[in-house]
């Protein structure tokens, strides 16, 4: 498993899309053999948010939070994962913002975040709520 998983690192290293592929391939591999790494579940999901598959990522996001419900850096990848559907398509995903504010409710509700240094997460809320806010251009868009 360490070997695939370390591959499939290196691999995403070179960031160019067919490395990125090929990293994705191996994380696969990592899941055939133990689909109970929550750690491989993520890892997969942020390779397949650079390659533009953000719903698949959103899914493995969600299978690492399944396996880690407690980890707040998770269940941030989950509303990350929304909110990169939403900015990819915004009409196709219509429900993928309020998905997102449902998650991060959940966060907060839990208290997740008295357990780690949460100044990231906090600056990353930040920006999910100044993404949440319409921009000027979208109520436009209606008129």
């Amino acid at each position: 498993i360490a070997k695939h998983h370390e591959r499939a690192l290196v691999l995403a290293a070179r960031g160019d899309r067919r490395s990125l592929g090929r990293a994705l391939e191996e994380m696969t591999m990592v899941l055939e053999i133990d689909p109970e790494d929550a750690a491989a579940w993520h890892d997969r999901g942020v390779l397949e948010t650079k390659l533009g598959k953000h719903a698949e990522a959103t899914r493995s996001y969600q299978n690492a939070l399944a396996l880690r419900p407690g980890d707040p850096r998770l269940a941030f990848s989950v509303v990350q994962g929304h909110l990169n559907q939403h900015r990819a398509d915004p009409d196709g995903n219509p429900g993928a913002l309020d998905r997102a504010r449902n998650v991060f409710a959940g966060i907060e509700k839990a208290g997740l975040y008295e357990d780690l240094d949460f100044r990231e997460l906090i600056e990353r809320y930040d920006a999910l709520d100044d993404a949440l806010k319409p921009a000027p251009a979208d109520l436009l868009l209606g008129s």
